[in-house]
């Protein structure tokens, strides 16, 4: 019994440890350039001449004769 009330504590604080380094790691690690900036983006995208605009009728036909069946 004492195994079990052993787990129960440790299992909580080993995932809250595992979160905070993930974030951690996260924060030091990952950059983003200007690019990314969404105030810099003008979105005049064409959507026809996106692959996915024009595939998507595709998908969505597959995923109703998938629900269907």
């Amino acid at each position: 019994m004492r195994e079990s009330t052993n787990l129960r504590i440790r299992l909580p604080v080993f995932v809250f440890v595992a979160q905070v380094t993930i974030v951690a790691l996260y924060a030091a690690f990952v950059t983003y350039d200007d690019q990314a900036d969404a105030r810099f983006q003008n979105n005049r995208t064409k959507p026809m001449e996106n692959a996915v605009y024009k595939d998507y009728p595709i998908f969505t036909d597959i995923q109703w004769a998938i629900l269907a069946q």
